[in-house]
């Protein structure tokens, strides 16, 4: 919410116009500036305040401005108000933006309580398990239209196929390139809270598109909190989540197939699973992203182990050194590396997880054998911890 500072006040000298300070303003050295009529406008509009979207809105109204004029009138909006923001002028508050009709919801994943504000119809249907009454929330996600806040875009970090990621000075900004309505969105490095800009309309393709823009931003902030994803398919096994893990190809659902159809086991997650330490113990925590398999779940389980699976023309269970285990899991995480501290935060994580749960190598075929060979050497483990 942009307010103006009640200590400046608006004159007119020799036809030109001022914002001049007074009072403690005086005192403090502070300076007035001049400003042009598009100055003079958005100042009058800002008399009771408002949000730079209604800003923006109000000022192209009062000019009749469409399409190239609008974007002109965009950079002399946000030049005034960089300028206004600087001298101390205006006064900007934390405030949420609730679009028309906008509504919020709260969800439980893991251990991020979750406030999402956005039009009811944006709203993501494989969140629904995850929703809960309780009003509570240590990640918060907005949905703002798409009006360019005409910023520095800030030190490139990363570039691939699907995203470009920028370091601010207190935020990321996350550029989609492979989504046809939401732009960008800004992530705050606190991992407390995040907005998205899009362009309308909502449907439920764009409902879609939300949903896997959202698990950029959970997992960095999931990654704050100390969990970590791997990506893995996995059962429940003896009252523990084992994980299935390997590149692309190696078999990580033919594995948990094989495993619920000799076994009748549950498969926990298809693609994506989230682990972390509850009370010093390893666990897995249900998320709702799954790739294309649609298989996930709510519950937090604890983790028994992690399968490697590299594919090989007969069945044999290896152990690893210490340095691979951290290595080889922490290679499959997709949990952020934008930095090196990132890198850091999943080492350590791996480092700890090593110590405490089984993680080996499982040389397959995609025959039953493979489920069999495994089982019996997670059984023996077992038996071992008892």
């Amino acid at each position: 919410m942009l307010k103006r500072n009640p200590d400046y006040v608006f004159r007119e000298i020799a036809g030109i116009s001022y914002l001049l300070p007074y009072g403690q303003c005086v005192a403090d050295h502070h300076q007035g500036v001049k400003i042009n009529d598009s100055g003079v406008v958005l100042w009058s509009l800002l008399e009771k305040g408002m949000d730079r979207q209604t800003l923006f809105e109000r000022f192209c109204s009062y000019y009749e401005a469409q399409g190239q004029q609008r974007m002109e009138m965009q950079k002399d909006m946000e030049n005034f108000l960089t300028l206004l923001l600087a001298h101390g002028i205006l006064i900007e508050e934390e405030e949420v933006a609730v679009l028309a009709g906008a509504v919020s919801r709260y969800y439980k994943i893991g251990v991020l309580w979750m406030k999402i504000t956005a039009p009811p119809e944006a709203f993501p249907k494989q969140l629904e398990p995850y929703e809960t009454k309780e009003r509570k929330e240590n990640l918060t996600l907005e949905l703002k239209l798409d009006v360019l806040r005409m910023q520095e875009s800030g030190k490139l970090l990363i570039r691939n196929e699907e995203i470009m990621v920028f370091e601010k000075e207190k935020e990321y900004l996350v550029q989609f390139l492979q989504t046809s309505q939401i732009v960008e969105a800004y992530f705050s490095k606190d991992g407390k809270r995040g907005e998205y800009y899009y362009t309308p309309p909502c449907s439920e393709a764009f409902a879609e598109e939300l949903f896997h823009a959202f698990r950029f931003f959970y997992l960095y902030a999931a990654q704050l909190h100390g969990c970590h994803a791997l990506h893995s398919a996995s059962i429940l096994y003896r009252d523990k989540a084992w994980l299935f893990s390997g590149y692309s190809g190696a078999g990580k659902s033919t594995h948990t197939n094989l495993w619920k159809k000799l076994f009748h086991t549950r498969i926990l997650n298809g693609d994506l699973n989230l682990m972390g330490f509850d009370n010093g113990i390893p666990v897995v925590y249900g998320i709702p992203w799954c790739g294309t398999s649609g298989i996930s779940q709510t519950e937090c389980y604890p983790l028994g182990g992690i399968i490697l699976l590299k594919q090989a023309k007969k069945e044999a269970c290896l152990e690893l050194p210490e340095d691979k285990k951290v290595l080889l899991v922490s290679q499959r995480m997709i949990s952020p590396v934008w930095t090196e501290q990132m890198l850091e935060k999943n080492i350590a994580f791996t480092e700890e997880l090593a110590k405490q749960v089984l993680i080996f190598r499982l040389e397959c075929t995609k025959e039953d054998s493979a489920a069999e060979t495994t089982k019996d050497w997670i059984d023996s483990y077992l038996e071992m911890e008892k």
